[in-house]
């Protein structure tokens, strides 16, 4: 049995140009990734994975787009070869540094590679999140250029009193939005959870009024599966992703690059079966875990253990939780859920009703 798609992460470089606020590299060199590297690990990955059906390589940095050259050598390179498994190429991009000839070559082969933007929100929240950067991004070259794709924005506890302003405001100017609060900083104080609370429902009945724009992705949790007996992750850390450094060392995702660990810490297994039901007996909220977004990598990093989680995101993950059961009552009260299939619309009141128990009893 096949699968859809694997997902192959390619570090060109640890050098970024900017600092951002939440940034979990810690560690930020001049070294960048050699052309050879790249060709033999996706010449290997088309080997690799026979049962999945496509390939994703995602080019991450630091800021990949620091060497556009190597990308467009490596893309050319991959289509001559003419691999018979469909693929496409992927760049998460924070947007300042794309020059006009690099822009010209993309946008003739805006089929075959695809930019993902960071952006944080209005110009003010994200120039406080990412260095000041705002004014160096074409925003109309991302919207011509991909207009589905979703721009990822980080929330930092200096900008989730303005969350739901920030999205809205992305959503207005064209874009599909992933928002997702930063990991890695103090998320301590106790007021974050009001204002959490505050800001999704003001973005879930956003969505109610305006049924044309498509939902975060945290709105839209799959509250279905809070019915299964089977323990599920709800990353593709170590399964369906792959990830590779700028020596073609490989790792289960770019979180457990050396830029990112610490030198000390290390995962006792990869075996992420066993990994994520360890995490599972360690939950204190079991009946949520699996719609938790949980991050192994991230956890590990902060916690210097495989089965802890972050406690203040998971008191935020909590808020959350009841926000999806709000707004999915909504919706399916509206006749306008998302999901079509019967059964798994019957699934979802149970996971909205298990929501409502647990967090009313």
């Amino acid at each position: 049995m096949t699968k859809n798609r694997k997902t192959i992460v390619l570090q060109i470089t640890e050098n970024c140009n900017l600092n951002c606020l939440y940034c979990y590299q810690h560690t930020k060199t001049l070294k960048v990734t050699d052309i050879d590297t790249l060709k033999n690990i996706i010449k290997d990955s088309f080997q690799q994975f026979p049962e999945y059906d496509e390939l994703e390589f995602d080019f991450i940095g630091g800021e990949p787009l620091l060497f556009p050259d190597i990308i467009q050598e490596i893309c050319e390179w991959t289509w001559a070869q003419n691999f018979k498994k469909p693929h496409i190429f992927f760049v998460t991009t924070n947007g300042t540094l794309l020059k006009p000839n690099f822009k010209s070559w993309v946008e003739k082969h805006k089929q075959e590679i695809w930019l993902g933007l960071s952006i944080d929100g209005t110009k003010e929240m994200h120039d406080k999140n990412r260095c000041n950067s705002f004014d160096k991004i074409d925003v109309d070259f991302f919207l011509r250029c991909w207009p589905i794709q979703f721009v990822k924005m980080t929330v930092s506890p200096l900008t989730l009193p303005d969350m739901a302003k920030g999205v809205i405001y992305l959503h207005k100017l064209g874009f599909n939005v992933t928002c997702n609060l930063a990991y890695g900083i103090d998320w301590g104080q106790a007021k974050n959870e009001e204002i959490l609370e505050e800001q999704l429902k003001i973005l879930a009945d956003y969505y109610l009024e305006n049924k044309h724009i498509v939902p975060i992705p945290l709105l839209e949790l799959p509250l279905f599966k809070l019915g299964q007996t089977q323990i599920e992750s709800y990353c593709g850390t170590g399964t369906g992703m792959a990830a590779y450094d700028i020596n073609g060392k490989a790792y289960p995702c770019q979180m457990f690059y050396n830029t990112s660990m610490d030198k000390n810490t290390s995962l006792k297994s990869y075996d992420f079966d066993t990994l994520h039901l360890n995490y599972y007996h360690n939950c204190a909220h079991k009946v949520m875990f699996n719609i938790c977004p949980l991050c192994v990598g991230m956890n590990l990093i902060e916690n210097n253990t495989d089965y802890l989680c972050d406690k203040n995101i998971c008191n935020l993950m909590q808020v959350h939780f009841r926000a999806n059961a709000y707004f999915q009552t909504k919706k399916i009260l509206q006749k306008d859920y998302q999901d079509k299939n019967p059964e798994r619309i019957k699934l979802s009141i149970k996971g909205i009703k298990a929501i409502n128990d647990y967090y009313n009893s």
